[in-house]
């Protein structure tokens, strides 16, 4: 499968050493139940070289580096809450979900590995997973409702689902807004040249009556 390169061509190596660190440390790591994060340094390599690239196309990143839940602004939004909504509001409901979500795939995996060579002694252990599987599946369905003020795009979970890493979503995002940029300023341009023209054009043929419409319209005076 070819390879996705990235949203500039200077990221291009950083991007593919990532993607592989993320690949291996998924497969190989995190579904056996180790989650700590080998390829963030790269990560940290890429994302920067993704900000000098983006700041040379004029895109403003200072949004995305705001870091908002936890923080004052955060704090302020949630004074109107009761106590319970301000906890939800935090960082450790994300924690914990996490922390849930790591436990039910854990489970997952070892149901596979029992179901895949099962053997009669293995029932109570079989029995064991789907119990555990079963409470996890609850537990996620009990904190739902802490979670209503978050909105995930449909097309992220479209790319989890097909086996893609959820990076490239917002690679894609940022190269279809990098994209209309350029074409809204090309339109932009050419509608200026298209008003420059017809202006010119029409001082030549209305010179009175064009001066009186570009006073009115406060437009500076043709240099």
């Amino acid at each position: 499968m070819e390879r996705m390169n990235s949203i500039s061509p200077k990221c291009n190596e950083l991007k593919h050493k990532y993607d592989a660190c993320f690949n291996e440390w998924f497969a190989e790591r995190f579904l056996k139940g180790d989650s700590e994060d080998v390829c963030q340094p790269i990560f940290q390599l890429y994302q920067e070289c993704i900000k000098k690239a983006l700041a040379e196309q004029n895109v403003d990143c200072s949004e995305i580096d705001r870091h908002i839940i936890g923080s004052d602004k955060d704090k302020g939004n949630s004074n109107s809450m009761e106590p319970s909504e301000q906890s939800g509001s935090s960082a450790a409901r994300f924690d914990n979900l996490e922390q849930s979500l790591e436990a039910l795939i854990e489970n997952t995996r070892q149901l596979c590995m029992v179901a895949s060579d099962f053997q009669a002694s293995s029932q109570s252990v079989l029995n064991q997973k789907l119990q555990a599987i079963t409470s996890g599946l609850q537990d996620l369905d009990s904190k739902k409702s802490k979670f209503h003020d978050v909105k995930v795009p449909i097309e992220l979970l479209e790319y989890v689902d097909s086996g893609k890493n959820p990076q490239l979503y917002t690679r894609d995002c940022i190269e279809r807004t990098v994209a209309k940029n350029k074409e809204l300023n090309s339109k932009i341009d050419q509608y200026k040249k298209f008003r420059c023209m017809l202006l010119s054009e029409l001082t030549e043929e209305f010179p009175k009556e064009t001066i009186q419409y570009r006073t009115i319209r406060e437009y500076p005076s043709r240099p």
